[in-house]
Parts: structure tokens; sequence; C-alpha cells
């Protein structure tokens, strides 16, 4: 698609957002986003004149997890939240829900190319530490993912040159940086350990990698180390970079824990270190204006932003408790600076506040081709300039579901309420509070006990009362009926039975994914990377077997009539086959 086919469409999405109770508005969002290939739901039931009304479950203050990330694209008036441990990317155009994309085991940063489209996501496996990918989105599906090799922590975009830059977490001497190109990865560059975050300078044609370990900055010239990383131990702990791309000058924030202030270090290619100004306690983020000549330092120490320009502090302005996250609207002399102490966002124009709205808190992201910012705080806020247009209410977000055969009751976890539903037929019989975020609910058809794996206790409910919450950090569950046995799979395979914790099957490594043939009563656990992958076949609490599955192995299904396991290797694409406890079949590769 080209430039200018996108901007015609951006056009009619703006269309949408400013009369979104418009119908012919409406017509518009749904046909540009049809064309484009983007999963667009029925809005017509959810615009009712200037109201936004939704169907999902709206969480009391304070409850809904903000995400972790958001990007912009501007051309398409699109906004891109990444859900953090959800692992998910939710898409939204100004108050309208728009597709929600699973991309992995957890979504921890989000970019995107505004021109081409592309959005990139690391997506880091909170259960295998360095086996997380980015997933690369198009035309509102994944359309790669690039395996990392380690944990990708941070994205960053260069417009002009259509690059990604990701950093990945390695666990060996040096950290990596992956440059890619829409679903091409162009160069792998070694930097120093610890990275925290990620600037790019597309008029140079350089990122900035800041790494906290040692304190350096790296700068990557295209695809490669242009010099020798800059040593910046003078801010103490950094925290954050920007770089200034009319002047060519780079930003760095931090703060030593022995100072009661900030420190930014100015960098530029000539003089090297060419000033060490003092900011406010607790700096948080640093954001240029380059249009302006402006850089904005958050202090969530005392409620402050610092004004740079160039290599001086021109102004200190106060803001809202706690600001944190930041954002700049060059085009209209705006920035929103997100206060997390009370939820709201304080604008600025130039050097003064203009406006406070009452969203917020969270992270913080503009469409500068269209005005609109995104504020997430206990819901998404849709802000225009100084004014919110509209909000997105944080959603109960189910995600799992199981059934007991028995009884007919459904059992559906809420990740964003972090809740389990109990329903009989279209009626919900009870709500339950969960610990943590459910993860996954297997239902036991002879005990009726259903078993919710969490980021926290383990539930364990019978009907819909909650019987019991054990210790145990687990992913997925499943169960076994034939024994009345449940597998938890977590940093450890756990073994219940009924309320009670029988034991720990020592796989040698955390499993991925756990599963049952209920007619034999083996469990099946997949575990290992993608040199020593296996799948551990498991009777009672007892280890009878490991089957090599030769490459990591992922998600497992079982044919309990023909006694096989069907193993997924994502990162190769293909299907291994177990029957019983041995490999009998050569791979299926997919395509």
């Amino acid at each position: 698609m080209t430039s200018v086919t996108r901007r015609f469409i951006s056009s009619g999405l703006l269309a949408a957002l400013l009369v979104w109770g418009s119908l012919q508005g409406l017509n518009a969002l749904t046909a540009a986003s049809h064309d484009l290939g983007l999963a667009v739901p029925n809005l017509r039931p959810v615009l009712r004149s200037s109201q936004f009304i939704t169907t999902v479950v709206p969480l009391p203050a304070g409850v809904a997890p903000w995400p972790q990330a958001m990007a912009v694209d501007a051309t398409l008036g699109l906004a891109y939240l990444a859900e953090g441990d959800r692992g998910t990317v939710t898409v939204v155009a100004g108050p309208v829900l728009v597709d929600v994309i699973p991309v992995g085991q957890q979504a921890a940063d989000v970019a995107v190319d505004s021109e081409t489209g592309f959005a990139y996501v690391a997506a880091p496996d909170p259960y295998a530490l360095y086996s997380g990918h980015v997933a690369v989105i198009h035309g509102g599906k994944v359309v790669t993912q690039v395996v990392a090799g380690g944990y990708p922590g941070h994205v960053a975009v260069d417009p002009l040159h259509h690059r990604a830059y990701v950093s990945i977490q390695t666990g060996g001497l040096f950290d990596q940086v992956l440059v890619l190109r829409q679903d091409r990865l162009l160069a792998m560059v070694s930097a120093p350990v610890d990275i925290v975050a990620l600037a790019v300078d597309p008029v140079r044609e350089r990122a900035y990698v800041l790494n906290k370990t040692l304190p350096h900055l790296t700068t990557i010239d295209g695809t490669s180390i242009a010099s020798p990383p800059v040593p910046v131990d003078e801010v103490g702990v950094p925290r954050d970079v920007a770089v200034d791309s009319r002047s060519g000058l780079v930003y760095v924030v931090g703060q030593s824990p022995f100072r009661s202030t900030g420190t930014v270090l100015v960098i530029s290619d000539t003089l090297g270190v060419a000033a060490r100004l003092p900011v406010g306690p607790d700096p948080r983020h640093v954001v240029a204006d380059p249009e302006h000549g402006r850089v904005y330092v958050t202090n969530a120490g005392d409620g402050t932003v610092t004004v740079i320009a160039g290599t001086h502090v021109v102004d200190t302005i106060e803001v809202g408790p706690s600001p944190d996250a930041i954002a700049v609207d060059s085009a209209r002399d705006r920035v929103y600076v997100s206060n997390a102490g009370d939820g709201t966002t304080s604008v600025l124009s130039g050097r003064r506040v203009v406006a406070t709205l009452p969203a917020g808190g969270g992270p913080v992201a503009v469409d500068v081709e269209h005005g609109i910012a995104y504020l997430a705080g206990d819901d998404l806020a849709v802000a225009l300039e100084d004014h919110v247009l509209g909000r997105v209410p944080a959603a109960a977000m189910p995600a799992q579901l199981a059934v007991n055969s028995e009884t007919g009751l459904a059992y559906v976890c809420n990740q964003g309420a972090h809740s389990l539903s109990v329903l009989s037929d279209a009626e919900v019989l009870a709500t339950q509070p969960l610990m943590g975020m459910p993860r996954a609910v297997a239902a036991d058809p002879v005990s009726g006990r259903v078993y919710v794996a969490e980021d926290g206790p383990l539930t364990v409910v019978e009907g819909v009362t909650v019987q019991a919450t054990l210790p145990i950090t687990a992913h997925d569950i499943a169960v076994n009926p034939v024994r009345g046995l449940a597998y938890a799979a977590g940093n450890d395979l756990v073994v219940i039975s009924g309320t009670q914790v029988l034991g720990t099957v020592d796989l040698g490594e955390s499993p991925h994914d756990v599963a049952v043939n209920r007619v034999t009563g083996l469990a099946y656990a997949s575990a290992g990377g993608r040199e020593d992958g296996f799948v551990a076949v498991i009777s009672g609490t007892q280890r009878i077997a490991n089957v090599s599955t030769g490459g990591k192995p992922g998600k497992l299904a079982i044919d309990p009539v023909r006694d096989r396991v069907f193993v997924l290797h994502p990162e190769q694409g293909r299907l291994s086959v177990i029957e019983g406890t041995q490999r009998r079949f050569p791979s299926i590769f997919l395509p």
C-alpha cells in the first residue's frame, strides 16, 4: 500500500474519531479497516449519539492494569497497546476498539513505523527466559516472529530508513540489539549488558543504546557499531535516553543513590560530554522536541518537569504528583505528562501548564498526524490537545474457558478483572475474585473441582465456591480425572490431589506446557530449549520417560483414542508426534 493511499484512508479514520456517533463516519472507519485487512467488529451497536458504549465489564478505579507500552500509527490513526502479561496487543482508533492481537506470553514494548504500517512487539517468554521473540504485525495480524535468542525488552523505530531496533537480554557477557526492516532481520549488534533504553536519530541514521551495568552509551550507525561506547556513570543509575535530531545532541538521565537529585549528561559527537545538568529528584523519562529546541525530563520525586534548551536548564515546571511517562506533539506545541500519583495528565505548551486532564497515570502516546493523545490509566482516555474526547473502559478481558461436562457449568477466566465467572447457560451465577492474573483453567468432571492457574496462588473451585488457594504460581494446568490429580506448570511441575499438594516432578527445566491423556492417565510436559527439547511422560508423581523432540517444544495436544501426543515447535514450524512413551513418526512440517 502506498503512503498516499494510507494517508487518504487516515482522513476517513479521523472523521470517524471526531464524529464517532455518526454512522457515516463509522462506515468510513469500517470500510477503510476492511480494505487494510484489519479485524474490525460490528461497531454499530457500540456507537450511539455521543456516548461510547461497550458490552465488556468496566473495572473499579485502580484495578485495571495499564498497558506496558503504547505506540501510534499516525498515518492510519491507530494506537497499539502492549498489554504486558496478557501477551496481547490491543489496537484502537480513538475511542473505538479495533482488534486484540495475541503475540506470545508477554507484550513488553511496541513501536510502529507509520509510513509502512509495520508494528514491532517485544514478546519475552517469562517461563523460558532466553526464548522470546519479536512479533511483527501488519494488516491486523502477526506476519512473522523473529526468534530473539534471549529476552526482548525495548523497541525503537527509525521512520526514515524503516528500521526497528530491539534490545535483547542474552544472559551472556554482551546483550544484543536486533535490527529489522519489516519482516526481515538485517543485523544483530552486540552491546554492553543490561540495556534500559533505546533512542533513534533518523536524520543521522543512528540508534543509541543505554545500559545500566557499567553504564555506557553505545551508538549504532545503521546496522553496526559506530564508535566505542561512551561511559555515562556520572549520572549514577541510567534510566532513559533521548536525542534531538536537529542538533544531534543526546541526553542521558539518571540518579545516583548517593545524591538527592538527578543528573542529565548532554553528549555531542565533537565534544563528548558537552554538559552536566542538575534535574529534580527521581528522574524517570526524558523526551526531545526538536521543532522547538526543547528537552523535557520528568522528576517523580518533587512533581516537576525540567526544561532544557541545548546545554542549559531553562525552566522547572510544577505538574502533578509523581510525573512519569511523557510524550510530545511538536506540531501543536503540546507535551503530555502522565502523573502516576493521582492519575491525571498535565498538558504543557512551551514552558507552562495549559491544562490538567482527569485521565492517565500510565503510558502516554501521541498521534502527531491528527493531534490525538492516548492516556492510559484505570481506562484508556482519548484526548485532543486540552480536552478528553472519550474513553475506552478497561475490560474484564475474558481469556480462558473450561466446562464441567457433568454439571454443565462453564468457568471463564477474566484476565483484566482478575476474576473467575461461573456460568450456567446464559446466566452468570457468580464471579469470584482471584489473587493473581488467571492464566489457565481446567475442570475435573469426576470430582467437580476446577483448578485456576494464576500469577499468584492457585485457586481450587467446586461449583461456585472457592475451596482452597494453594501457594503455586503457574501458567498452565491439566487434570487427570482417572486418578483425581491436577498438574500445574510453572517454574516446576506440581502435582495436586484435591486441595493438597502431593509433590513436584523434577524435570530439570521449567515446563512450557502440560497435558493429560484421560484414557491412559499419563501426563505429558514439554520442556527444554532449541538444542535439548523434550517431552516428559509422567505417571502419578513419577517421570517414567523422556522423549527427545529435536527442538524447543511448545503446546501439546492429545488424541486419547490413538494414544498420541502432538507437540508443536513454533520456532521451527513443525509438529512432532509421540505415541505412548516413544516418538513414532517423522516431523510434520507446517506450511
